[in-house]
């Protein structure tokens, strides 16, 4: 019984440290991104992506999109981007992404 116990115990602290990959965009997103963002497509939403992958990931952990609201991403997206270096170009991209990305159910 006390063998059960510590496997359960262990698979759940190793799922919840292993982080989920993030969800690339696919067309179905480009359209919601459009209701937004007339000029967004699927190459701008992939950009977003990987920048944030990277250079967010390069820091810390990556929230999936939906972890926080629309407001919450836009007060935290400049904050970050001075620590990163991230030129205003790459945030529109990443807000773009997250911001799309967060609606994807």
């Amino acid at each position: 019984m006390k063998s059960k116990v510590l496997t359960v115990l262990t698979t759940l602290i190793v799922g919840c440290a292993t982080p989920m990959p993030m969800v690339k965009p696919t067309q179905a997103d480009v359209d919601r991104a459009k209701t937004k963002w007339e000029n967004a497509d699927l190459a701008s939403l992939q950009l977003g992506y990987t920048i944030y992958s990277e250079k967010c990931g390069n820091c810390h952990k990556l929230y999936r999109p939906a972890q926080f609201s629309e407001k919450k991403w836009l007060n935290v997206i400049p904050k970050m981007a001075a620590k990163a270096n991230i030129t205003d170009n790459e945030q529109q991209l990443i807000r773009e992404y997250l911001l799309t990305m967060r609606e994807n159910k």
